[in-house]
């Protein structure tokens, strides 16, 4: 659960996502060339890997008038999921009970540029996943506040009888 030296997307730290009345949280893993995601409700995991090719293609597919490089695309992608929602985009959340697409449509950059429209389609991952990224490393970061809070009330009840 520790930071290394090559990313991945277990070292990836989540965050909340409200978009819709929707509350999600979610980690990434963007590289200049594709990207991993996961989303969850605490119920359901979804996940989506992409790879440059099926980025280009789906970019053109939503935006055939746009051409931009793809690690610019996939900065913008990261920004507008991991970051807090831009006030220039609009998003729109559809789930079924298999899959869960977040459309996503605003300036290319930031606040100017072309409109720029994403669809994120992502499918259920197995529920290991969530255990996994979510549930282990939940409780192995409470055991360790909880010795290190132990640790610190020895240290205090030491100082008290000096």
């Amino acid at each position: 659960w520790r930071r290394d030296q090559n990313p991945s997307l277990e070292t990836q730290a989540w965050k909340t996502l409200h978009i819709d009345g929707h509350s999600f949280l979610v980690k990434g893993l963007f590289t200049s060339n594709s990207y991993d995601i996961l989303i969850t409700d605490f119920g359901v995991i979804w996940e989506e890997t992409m790879k440059e090719q099926d980025i280009s293609q789906r970019s053109k597919l939503y935006n055939p008038l746009v051409e931009a490089p793809i690690f610019i695309i996939l900065q913008q992608l990261s920004s507008r999921l991991l970051d807090s929602p831009f006030k220039s985009c609009s998003y729109k959340v559809v789930s079924d009970l298999d899959s869960l697409t977040i459309d996503v449509e605003g300036p290319l950059q930031d606040t100017s540029g072309p409109l720029y429209q994403w669809s994120f389609k992502l499918t259920k991952a197995p529920p290991l996943m969530l255990k996994h990224h979510l549930v282990t490393p939940l409780l192995s970061t409470s055991v360790e506040l909880l010795r290190r809070h132990g640790e610190l009330v020895n240290i205090i009840k030491k100082k008290d009888l000096r």
